[in-house]
């Protein structure tokens, strides 16, 4: 079981880190936020306790059989005389087979299980808790673009108020600038829907609000990390699941075939009698031993056999599909970040609107074209962030098929 002990090792090593005491009430960067939400995960609690509970079975699994103390007495008279004949043995269990290390192998495995769910656990809370905190920063930066909309189109109407008489054109843009700021007031309480629902995830898994994330959030990436057509050697938590259940299969295997010896027990005995007055004491040595004539175990063999090849083939389709899973990833990072490479950046698309707008308060562009100047930059942002959370979602997926999700600075 070279497995476990390298992802015991493994864990604790990058586990302490993770697990090293977080700003949790005042946090200073995200990567606190992180490390908060994966202390504070019930998911991770309860694969912690699971792991802890495992160490204490393999202890459990190496113990040895207590002896049997047995002793019989009798009293009475034979032929007019007192007699009486006491009988002490002590038996030992000794289990045949192999049958300890059987059961410590099936422990083992049952804790190369556990600590693989616990590194998922893991993984999982990181690429859940980043991906809101990506998506606290997009959402805040769409609601800021629905308020300038809607400071923008409230200054039109207040231009278009204030003259005395507005001609047929005027009157329909002034009718367009009220519609479209009404528009922008509903694109904006859908952003506020969407922080409070944030908040509400927030407080629950960190302890603290959206308003007070906000001040660590982490930034839009203006780099990409460069993803490889194959992975790490290190395995990732789904094939450390599926390695575990192996190895576990494999050693109920084992101890199935260990079942089949039986167990001798043996230990020293002492007889003592009295007779006439007179006492004596014998010594000498029990032995028991149950023979294998109806029963060596065929059935449960046959049964673990059946296991560890079921789960072979579980290993093998689990490896196959996530090599095909992986490659469907890599495609689809990379070609979100090709999207994004290509498109404007948020500084060209922030730029341009500054420019736009400069010119809307002179009043020398057309209403249709404000209006859609600002529809434009709108669900061009919000598409850009759709493509980059997917880009975000999809890199954690990678890093954790990889095994390095981890190590690796988010």
């Amino acid at each position: 079981m070279k497995r476990s002990l390298f992802v015991m090792l493994f864990l604790c090593s990058v586990g302490s880190t993770a697990f090293a005491e977080p700003k949790c009430t005042s946090p200073s960067t995200y990567s606190d936020l992180i490390a908060c939400a994966e202390l504070r995960s019930p998911e991770v609690q309860a694969a912690q306790l699971e792991v802890d509970r495992s160490k204490a079975l393999i202890d459990a699994a190496g113990q040895w059989r207590n002896p049997e103390l047995s002793a019989e007495t009798f009293q009475g008279k034979v032929g007019g005389q007192n007699q009486g004949e006491t009988d002490i043995s002590l038996a030992v269990p000794i289990e045949l087979g192999g049958k300890i290390s059987a059961r410590k192998d099936v422990a083992r495995g049952g804790l190369s299980f556990a600590e693989a769910k616990l590194y998922e656990s893991r993984a999982k809370v990181r690429s859940q808790i980043l991906l809101k905190l990506h998506r606290l920063r997009q959402v805040a930066h769409e609601q800021e673009i629905a308020e300038e909309a809607i400071q923008t189109f409230t200054k039109l109407i207040g231009q278009y108020s204030k003259r005395p008489g507005l001609s047929p054109e005027q009157q329909i843009s002034f009718s367009v600038y009220q519609l479209s700021k009404s528009e922008y007031e509903l694109k904006r309480s859908a952003t506020a829907e969407e922080i409070v629902g944030l908040d509400a995830y927030l407080k629950l898994n960190l302890g603290v609000g959206a308003d007070q994330a906000r001040a660590v959030l982490p930034l839009s990436p203006k780099t990409w990390p460069k993803i490889g057509p194959t992975g790490n050697p290190r395995p990732s938590p789904r094939q450390q699941i599926l390695q575990a259940e192996l190895d576990t299969a494999k050693a109920e295997l084992s101890l199935a075939q260990s079942e089949a010896w039986p167990t001798l027990t043996v230990g020293p005995s002492m007889k003592m009698q009295t007779e006439a007055g007179q006492s004596n004491n014998l010594m000498g040595v029990n032995v028991s031993l149950p023979l294998p004539l109806f029963n060596v175990n065929g059935g449960a063999r046959a049964a673990a056999a059946a296991g560890v090849k079921l789960n072979e083939t579980r290993r093998e389709l689990g490896l196959r599909e996530q090599t095909l899973r992986r490659e469907e990833l890599r495609k689809v990072y990379e070609q979100s970040v090709q999207s994004m490479t290509t498109s404007l950046s948020h500084e060209d698309i922030e730029k341009r609107h500054r420019d736009a707008e400069k010119l809307f308060t002179k009043g020398v562009v057309p209403s249709a074209l404000v209006i859609e100047a600002h529809r434009t930059s709108f669900e061009l942002e919000k598409t850009r962030h759709e493509r980059e959370l997917r880009a975000i979602e999809a890199l954690l997926d990678l890093y954790a098929i990889d095994g390095n999700i981890l190590e690796v600075n988010l």
